[in-house]
């Protein structure tokens, strides 16, 4: 990962980009998911919803973001699944759907520390 954190919005439209049926951008949902965690992102999301987080990433890091690891599962198949089936069953919107992955996410990590 060349950035510390990434929405999963921003995987949704890649896998909206090609003409597929729904289960084939679920499958690069999930194969994007698995990369990430392969790569040593955690499921998170962003204290204070999703808004916060853009403005912060838009603005170098400031004025911060804690970050909280959410739990998905014990592998990193039922993690990619997790959360795949939560997106859809969110109404596939993935600007109201606050998941993103994160690196070295602790309790109280800020962006950009």
């Amino acid at each position: 990962m060349d950035v510390d954190e990434i929405s999963l919005h921003w995987l949704v439209a890649v896998a909206q980009g090609f003409a597929l049926p729904q289960a084939g951008r679920d499958d690069i949902l999930r194969r994007c998911i698995l990369a990430l965690l392969a790569a040593g992102a955690h499921p998170s999301a962003p204290v204070g919803g999703a808004a916060v987080a853009h403005s912060a990433l838009w603005r170098n890091g400031s004025p911060g973001v804690v970050w909280k690891r959410l739990d998905y599962g014990d592998t990193p198949e039922m993690i990619a699944e997790a959360i795949v089936e939560e997106w859809r069953r969110n109404g596939s919107d993935p600007l109201d759907f606050s998941v993103w992955f994160a690196r070295n996410v602790s309790h109280d990590r800020k962006l950009g520390t």
